[in-house]
């Protein structure tokens, strides 16, 4: 609603499509109780930008008429009480602490995800070790199975792909560390003697 206000304060009348992509995003559907209540409303009007396509074609007609919906304030009295609002230091500040909120929420949801994804790049990687551990271990084996070159083939894959397990991790270690706005980042992920 702030973000509207604001572009409404800046343009008077707002072109709906735009309204849409740069304020509401996929929540298109809460114009609507704002148009019901009177807080804004609908006016025919085109919209340079709109006519951008050759006039003959259906797809053109579909922008056409998708671009001559303007959004502006539900009445000159609430045009006022919007530029009011957004200029008000105290509307400002719980603006201001509203999207420190809405960002710490979005980090703690980034930093869950990226725990989450830690966990199971650190199991495969434990796993991976785990059959590279066996490998050597059992060499002749393996050998027997597949061969000197297929056992060194098989055995240079699991190395590589430890590697880029390692990295991965190392990888998600730091923006953990960036998220938690805390000490230095590791310089490598802790490894296991092979």
């Amino acid at each position: 609603m702030w973000d509207m206000m604001e572009l409404l304060q800046k343009e008077k009348r707002v072109n709906k499509r735009k309204l849409i992509v740069n304020v509401f995003n996929e929540h298109a559907d809460e114009l609507e109780p704002m148009l019901a209540a009177n807080l804004i409303s609908m006016t025919n009007e085109i919209f340079p930008e709109g006519n951008s396509k050759k006039s003959d074609s259906i797809s053109s007609l579909l922008h056409q008429s998708l671009d001559s919906v303007a959004i502006t304030a539900g009445s000159p009295k609430l045009f006022t009480a919007m530029g009011l609002l957004i200029k008000d230091p105290t509307m400002l500040k719980q603006v201001e602490q509203m999207r420190e909120s809405i960002a710490k929420k979005k980090e703690k949801e980034k930093e869950k995800e990226l725990l989450e994804k830690k966990k199971i790049a650190t199991e495969d990687l434990e796993k991976l070790r785990a059959h590279l551990e066996k490998m050597i271990d059992k060499k002749t084996d393996f050998i027997d199975l597949f061969g000197e070159e297929g056992y060194s083939l098989r055995k240079a894959e699991y190395i590589y792909r430890e590697e880029v397990l390692r990295k991965d991790l190392l990888g998600m270690y730091v923006e953990l560390e960036k998220i938690r706005n805390g000490a230095s980042p590791p310089s490598e992920v802790p490894s296991e003697k092979k």
